[in-house]
């Protein structure tokens, strides 16, 4: 970044409001720190660029007293010191300099976040995104966002107080593409509501009985789950083949898997493991669709492994995620890697936990390292 003359630098701190637009600034010209006042309220910024006033694409982000813009093309960011007390003039003068922002995340515990809602819903109609994560809201949530945020296609929740029925009136009223709850008061009884619109449902460590929600009626035409608890099993995977059956991509985070031989879902393309420990491997049915599988195998077993790969004979593509420096490929393993007829993409993220010695090996397209004795495998 080159550097400005300080007679520049001090000439820009005693612009006007108008005088300071960005718009009105130098291509290309970025500040360390650059200071302006407005509303009598000083406000520090970093990274400030014209450009950025021509694009769409912004985030606010909110943590207690700090909220920062950031570029979502240029990574740049502008941190803003917000005063709660006067957050309301300084919104107003963050939705002057950027009207067009199109996604919000708050981290906060004490932020007036229904305040801010409130007085500015009416600049709301480009944000998509809204992401917050507080444990100190009093208010029905659900009812604010479907109000003020009359557009948006992704919300997160994270230890927010939301309870089922708070959850209904967000899936009713907004045509929502994505719905992530972490922490939430919900049972699950919201899963009848979901529209054909929602194409990816995040919950973790909610309070949801899988066994329960058999009986909602119509099958949904969600394409993506994530799910994330201590155990998932039989329920988990009954509930999935009979409510969900439309779904392509799995995402499971887990303590304890048990019961794959309950996991027969006949459509899902991709699937992404992380489990602690898994139980009762016995009989299953292959399951022939999956094309593309991850692993974490950070306290997976070599057994725990083979079971897996035997699971999804048909995969393409294969990626390691974590290490151990416990693990090697016992006979079983390289028989379970071996039987992979149809592999082409095998990645690690880490080759230091292999015993092995190493050769380059070509899979389709990608040279990577993978242990000698498996070099019979293609």
């Amino acid at each position: 970044m080159g550097k400005r003359k300080r007679s520049e630098i001090l000439k820009l701190k005693k612009c006007s409001k108008s005088e300071t637009n960005i718009s009105s600034l130098p291509d290309n010209v970025f500040f360390q720190i650059f200071e302006f006042l407005t509303h009598n309220e000083l406000l520090n910024c970093r990274a400030v660029s014209k450009s950025w006033k021509e694009k769409s694409d912004y985030t606010l982000r909110v943590t207690n007293k700090e909220l920062v813009i950031v570029n979502e093309n240029t990574q740049h960011d502008i941190g803003i010191i917000i005063d709660t007390e006067n957050c309301v003039a300084q919104f107003n003068t963050i939705f002057h300099l950027f009207p067009n922002i199109t996604n919000i995340a708050i981290y906060s515990t004490s932020f007036p976040v229904a305040v801010l809602f409130y007085a500015f819903r009416n600049k709301f109609q480009y944000v998509t995104t809204i992401e917050i994560d507080s444990d100190d809201f009093d208010f029905k949530i659900g009812g604010i966002i479907a109000e003020c945020f009359p557009n948006i296609k992704s919300l997160s929740l994270s230890n927010v107080e939301i309870a089922d029925n708070e959850v209904i009136t967000l899936l009713r009223k907004l045509q929502l593409e994505e719905l992530r709850l972490v922490l939430a008061d919900t049972t699950g009884s919201f899963i009848p509501a979901i529209p054909n619109t929602l194409k990816l449902l995040h919950v973790s460590y909610c309070a949801i009985t899988w066994s329960q929600q058999l009986l909602i009626g119509p099958k949904l035409c969600l394409e993506k789950l994530e799910v994330e608890e201590g155990t998932i099993g039989k329920d988990f995977f009954e509930f999935l083949d009979n409510v969900f059956p439309e779904i392509t991509s799995l995402n499971i985070s887990c303590s304890v898997l048990e019961d794959l031989h309950c996991f027969v879902h006949n459509k899902i393309l991709d699937f992404e493991l992380l489990a602690g420990e898994i139980r009762s491997q016995y009989f299953f049915k292959p399951l022939c669709s999956v094309k593309s599988f991850d692993v974490d195998i950070h306290r997976l077993s070599e057994n725990d492994l083979a079971f897996l790969l035997q699971m999804f004979p048909n995969i393409e593509s294969l990626i390691f995620v974590g290490s151990s420096k416990y693990f090697t490929f016992t006979p079983r393993l390289i028989n379970s890697f071996k039987s992979l007829k149809f592999l082409k993409k095998w990645s690690i993220s880490d080759t230091r936990m292999y015993t092995e010695k190493y050769i380059i090996y070509n899979f389709g397209s990608e040279n990577i390292l993978i242990p000698a004795m498996l070099a019979m495998t293609q």
